[in-house]
């Protein structure tokens, strides 16, 4: 399989991390579902800070790349 791992976050912030269990040569691909408030994506190695709305993706190297993610209201 070209997947290496799987997480579902529902619901929540995440704090600044790396994901130690990603391939370090793969991209991640992070995405969002449903319906919630402000959401921010954080990347402060790459010096980004953007709004996440609901649908969008995100491409990285999650073992590499530090990361992070702050949300207003959820469902």
């Amino acid at each position: 399989s070209i997947f290496t791992t799987l997480a579902i976050v529902c619901n929540q912030c995440l704090p600044m991390h790396h994901d130690s269990l990603s391939c370090p040569q793969c991209f991640d691909v992070m995405t969002t579902f449903g319906n919630y408030g402000v959401a921010r994506m954080k990347m402060p190695n790459l010096g980004i800070e953007s709004v996440y709305p609901a649908g969008s993706m995100v491409t990285g190297l999650g073992q590499i790349m530090r990361h992070g993610l702050d949300m207003a209201d959820s469902d």
